[in-house]
C-alpha cells in the first residue's frame, strides 16, 4: 500500500487529513507518474528478460513455411472446411506479410482477415471466417488443426483384425490404394474414407520393390494395420521440408528477446481487438485464472513453463495499463490530465 493513495483498500480516513510530505499525493505528478507505470514496465520488462533466456538457453527451432514441399495435413477437417483448406495447401502470408515459420500460422489466422493459399502450383488471396476464432472455440478437441504432412510405414497387422491374413511386413512403405496416392497418412485416411466397405487394391514398397496386395477396407473406414509415422529427420532428408535452427550467444538473444517480447504484445493487441467484435465469438475465450491456469502444459516443460510465464506477464502489463479506473492505467489517465 502506498501512503496517501487511494486503492484497492479505499483509506478514506487517511485521505481525510493534510497531506504529509512523505505522501504519495504530496508529490509532483511527473513523480507519481513514474511510480505508476512502474509496474507495468516491470511487468513487460519481466517477459523480455524471460524471452532473453529461452533464447540464449534453448534458441529457436521451427519448420520453414516455404519449404513444405506438399504443402500442410488438416487434422481436424471441419476447421479446415471452414477456412476453406484443403489438403496440400500451404498459406504463404496473412494480410500480406510473409509467414516464415509453420509455428506462427495459427496465431497468424486467429489475428488475421485475408489468407494467402498456395495450391497445385497457384496462389490466391482468401478471406478469413470472421467468426474462426469462434469456431476454434466450440472444438471439443483445443488443439492445432493443421500439420505438416506426415510419411508413415506399415508396422503389422492388428491382433483380430478383419485383415488377419494380410501379408503386411515391418517397414512397407504404402504406395497405392486402388491406384490413388497414399504417400501421406491424411491421403491414406482420404483413401480409407472413400473405400469402405469395398476390397480394394493395396500397393506397398518392400526393400525397394512394389508388392500387390488385396486388402478389405471395414465399414468404419479401417484397414486393421497398425502404423508407425517417420521420424522428423527422415523427412527433411528427403526434402519434403527443412527444419531452421538458431542458436544466439548471450549478446545476440538480448535483442532476439526484446523482438519476441514486442511481437507478442503486438499479437497481443490484436487479440483484444478481436474480442470487441461480437461476430468474432473470441469475448467467449475470455476467462480469468482457471483460463490461466489452463494455458500451462498438462506435463512439465521448462520452455513451456516460461514462455507462458512470460506472456501472462505480458497480459498483465497490457490490462495494467488499459485506462481502467483503479488501474495503473486509470491513474495514469488522470495525472497525465
Amino acid at each position: 500500500k502506498i501512503s496517501g493513495m487511494i486503492d484497492e483498500s479505499m483509506d478514506k480516513e487517511q485521505m481525510a487529513e493534510p497531506p504529509k510530505p512523505w505522501e504519495f499525493r504530496s508529490k509532483p505528478a511527473w513523480q507519481r507518474l513514474i511510480i505508476m507505470l512502474g509496474g507495468v514496465t516491470v511487468n513487460f520488462l519481466l517477459a523480455v528478460i524471460i524471452y532473453i533466456g529461452l533464447a540464449y538457453a534453448y534458441g529457436d527451432q521451427y519448420v520453414r513455411m516455404d519449404s513444405l514441399k506438399d504443402g500442410f495435413a488438416i487434422t481436424q477437417p471441419e476447421i479446415g472446411e471452414k477456412l476453406g483448406l484443403q489438403n496440400g495447401d500451404n498459406i504463404v502470408a496473412v494480410d500480406g506479410e510473409k509467414i516464415v515459420r509453420f509455428k506462427d500460422v495459427m496465431m497468424e489466422l486467429i489475428n488475421g482477415n485475408t489468407m494467402t493459399i498456395k495450391r497445385d502450383g497457384k496462389v490466391f488471396d482468401q478471406e478469413i471466417p470472421v467468426d474462426f476464432i469462434n469456431t476454434l472455440l466450440e472444438q471439443d478437441k483445443k488443439q492445432a488443426f493443421l500439420s505438416p504432412r506426415r510419411l508413415f510405414v506399415f508396422e503389422k497387422v492388428a491382433k483380430k483384425s478383419h485383415n488377419a491374413d494380410l501379408d503386411i511386413q515391418k517397414g512397407d512403405k504404402p504406395v497405392r490404394i486402388n491406384g490413388t496416392s497414399v504417400q501421406y497418412y491424411d491421403m491414406f485416411t482420404s483413401a480409407l474414407e472413400a473405400n469402405k466397405g469395398k476390397t480394394v487394391s493395396l500397393v506397398v514398397e518392400r526393400n525397394g520393390e512394389e508388392k500387390t496386395l488385396s486388402a478389405k477396407i471395414n465399414e468404419a473406414a479401417k484397414l486393421g494395420v497398425i502404423v508407425n509415422g517417420v521420424s522428423i529427420e527422415e523427412h527433411e532428408k528427403l526434402g519434403l521440408y527443412k527444419i531452421e535452427t538458431i542458436t544466439y550467444t548471450f549478446i545476440e538473444s538480448i535483442p532476439a528477446g526484446w523482438k519476441k517480447g514486442v511481437s507478442t504484445l503486438q499479437s497481443y493487441i490484436k487479440q483484444i481487438k478481436k474480442i470487441f467484435n461480437p461476430d468474432t465469438g473470441a469475448y467467449k475465450g475470455v476467462g480469468g485464472f482457471a483460463a490461466i491456469g489452463g494455458m500451462f502444459p498438462d506435463s512439465w516443460d521448462w520452455p513451456a513453463f516460461w514462455a507462458t510465464t512470460a506472456f501472462i506477464s505480458i497480459i498483465l502489463a497490457f490490462m495494467n495499463i488499459l485506462p481502467i479506473p483503479a488501474l495503473d492505467g486509470g491513474h495514469v489517465m488522470f495525472l497525465l490530465y
